[in-house]
């Protein structure tokens, strides 16, 4: 069954990369700040196996290293005057 759900995103820097297991075919929604909390948003079925995936976060500005065609955007936010961009980084 399809379902979305929401995950903490604790300790991210835009230096870092973000891995998380997913299940497969997982569809990413959102990233946002709630609460001064960073949440991903994502449509799920719990049913089938995980995978890694890994995510990159960059402020406006910032260089990003990875090569254009591995990368999928997915979100842009706002959080106290910054602006952030969210990619998946596709292997």
């Amino acid at each position: 069954m399809n379902i979305i759900r929401e995950h903490v995103i604790k300790h991210w820097d835009t230096k870092d990369y973000l891995e998380l297991f997913l299940p497969q075919f997982a569809k990413i929604l959102s990233v946002k700040i709630q609460d001064d909390q960073l949440y991903m948003w994502v449509l799920v079925n719990d049913e089938l196996p995980e995978t890694q995936r890994k995510f990159i976060m960059a402020r406006t500005g910032d260089p990003i290293e990875e090569d254009l065609r591995n990368l999928t955007f997915i979100d842009t936010h706002r959080h106290k005057g910054l602006v952030f961009h969210f990619f998946e980084i596709l292997e």
